[in-house]
């Protein structure tokens, strides 16, 4: 009997404890659920925050992507899109060619909603060509594209990309042997004519251009290119009065120098040696650097040297003074005499003198080269909204001293009107290559968002108009 009791006692014991072991297991349970659903709730909400941001970044770069293939289409698309932040647009991708719409679209992607949008902003360039965020100078075949993009309740987001427009035709000319067309109306396809020119040789060369009629410096029928003019042959000294430089008759002003005399009261100026024929006895000269920079010496048979440059045989210009000759053919500046001193070439030399006695000496001699110039026919681009012109090239010969330079009209009109312009937008300047074969960038903002286009190329001699470039084709790169 105590056997038995002390069993039950035991068992009794036994199965309470396997009670409270199960209650105290379950209590344990509970709790690890509890902590996995604490856990697990956040990674969930996490996960699905990545979703979205995932979600909303991929709609955004699609949007972008849409639009860059948008503006290759026609870059004008993008430029005519108000700009800044106020002005918010998506692309309507049901057909093609895409359109665009103001506002924000919303699109429904499981259960959650997201918006898209985009905006365009300018963008400027410093002086090397960078991107810059303040200053600089306008870029209008540039833009800076945002999307903007978003879910329920979230905040927005952006991503950004810049387009530019770098689709790219070539205008090529290789032959104006045609000749002037006449032709009033447009092209779109090049052929071997032109509009007009002047002075231009497009025969002797096959398929080229050069300047026609280079003669060199030539002189007046009566043996001199000083002027004839009442004031406009006379230099100044104070102690021996007037210098005629035109009374001989004989007096000729080229690239290299001055030869001849000149009358005074005195007796002649020579200005040579060999026009009076003391060469090898004497050997003198007033030369000229080609620029109209004089120097030398002149002589007079009662007071001697007359120096046209302080610095003549490596003379000191302590005092400096030298006779010079301006791109209008005046001489300007002052020669000097050891015995009566300064030789006056113009009376701009001293304040208010001009009013007193308005002279100067004046020749048909010149800084300047021979030029002729070509227009090209009208090229029409066939971009009803505007094309642009990026930049220009040309191939042939580019003799010493020489040069090409071009200038572009643009007008939305096939009939003109013709403005040609260069650099600054100004008719006075050109666009010129340094070398042949170098491609010049023009100004997106000059020759931008017009349908037809025309050229001029302008060739220049050397000063000593014995020497013509040769163009043999012009190419122009183009965007549409």
């Amino acid at each position: 009997m105590k056997s038995k009791t002390c069993l039950s006692i035991f068992a009794a014991t036994r199965s309470g404890q396997l009670l409270v072991e199960v209650l105290v297991g379950m209590g344990i349970g509970v709790l690890l659920i509890m902590a996995g659903i604490a856990m697990i709730v956040p990674a969930l909400k996490t996960n699905t925050h990545v979703t979205s941001v995932q979600t909303g970044s991929t709609l955004a770069n699609e949007l972008l992507d849409n639009v860059r293939v948008w503006s290759e289409g026609d870059w004008n698309n993008v430029l005519a899109l108000a700009t800044g932040t106020a002005n918010q647009y998506y692309l309507v991708t049901a057909s093609s060619p895409f359109t665009v719409a103001t506002g924000t679209e919303t699109l429904v992607i499981s259960t959650t909603t997201y918006t898209r949008s985009f905006y365009v902003s300018d963008v400027y360039r410093d002086g090397s060509g960078n991107i810059t965020t303040s200053g600089g100078t306008y870029d209008p075949s540039t833009k800076q594209i945002t999307a903007v993009y978003g879910w329920t309740n979230s905040a927005t987001d952006t991503l950004s990309t810049y387009l530019t427009r770098n689709r790219n035709n070539i205008y090529h000319a290789t032959d104006w042997s045609g000749g002037a067309s006449g032709n009033t109306g447009s092209l779109t396809v090049v052929d071997n004519q032109f509009a007009t020119s002047t002075n231009i040789d497009f025969t002797s060369t096959p398929g080229s251009i050069t300047i026609a009629n280079l003669q060199g410096v030539t002189t007046s029928v009566l043996g001199t290119n000083i002027s004839a003019a009442v004031n406009d042959h006379w230099a100044w000294n104070d102690n021996i009065g007037w210098i005629d430089f035109y009374d001989t008759q004989n007096i000729v002003v080229s690239l290299t120098g001055i030869t001849g005399y000149a009358s005074s009261s005195v007796g002649y100026v020579s200005l040579d040696c060999g026009t009076v024929g003391v060469c090898g006895t004497s050997d003198y000269n007033i030369a000229n650097d080609g620029a109209g920079n004089l120097s030398g010496w002149a002589w007079n048979d009662l007071y001697g040297w007359i120096s046209f440059w302080c610095g003549n045989g490596g003379g000191s210009c302590s005092v400096p003074y030298r006779v010079t000759i301006d791109s209008s053919g005046n001489f300007q500046g002052y020669a000097w005499n050891d015995n009566i001193g300064w030789i006056d070439f113009n009376c701009d030399n001293v304040s208010g003198a001009c009013a007193t006695s308005d002279y100067e000496v004046q020749t048909a001699w010149t800084v300047t080269s021979t030029v002729g110039f070509l227009d090209s026919q009208t090229f029409d681009t066939g971009v009803v909204s505007g094309a642009q012109l990026n930049s220009v090239l040309w191939h042939g010969l580019l003799p010493t001293g020489t040069s090409v330079a071009f200038q572009f009209a643009v007008s939305n009109a096939s009939s003109g009107p013709w403005n040609f312009i260069g650099p600054g937008g100004a008719t006075s300047t050109y666009w010129i290559a340094s070398a042949v074969g170098s491609s010049l960038p023009l100004d997106y903002n000059l020759y931008n968002d017009f349908r037809y286009f025309r050229y001029r190329v302008t060739l220049f001699s050397d000063l000593a108009h014995s020497q013509s470039p040769r163009v043999d084709d012009v190419i122009i790169n183009w965007s549409p």
